[in-house]
């Protein structure tokens, strides 16, 4: 039985997500705070930022006109640790990623 629970404890923590934001157009120039993916999502703030980049595989979510994950949004995937350009033609102010366990962000 503990070696069961040492597999999902192992397992868990190599799909952990880290997510970073910065105003340059590709992963360059300031840079936000490294921030934790929750395994079942995370809303970030991305207010003057115009690049981000996870470590995560397959990265998908949604970009949102205001705060909070909250206004017009459209969904966005990305390819596994990409740096990821913000340009959706909609001011971009926060944005979900959907967690390992493919929930949050609503779904």
């Amino acid at each position: 039985m503990l070696f069961i629970q040492s597999l999902a404890i192992l397992a868990s923590i190599a799909s952990a997500t880290t997510f970073q934001a910065f105003d340059g157009g590709s992963c360059d120039g300031a840079a936000g705070s490294k921030v934790g993916i929750a395994p079942n999502g995370s809303c970030q703030k991305v207010d003057d930022r115009h690049s981000w980049y996870v470590d995560g595989d397959n990265v998908k979510g949604f970009y949102y006109s205001g705060d909070g994950c909250h206004g017009q949004s459209t969904q966005f995937y990305a390819n596994n640790k990409a740096c990821v350009n913000i340009n959706t033609g909609f001011g971009v102010r926060s944005m979900c990623i959907v967690g390992i366990d493919n929930t949050g962000c609503g779904l």
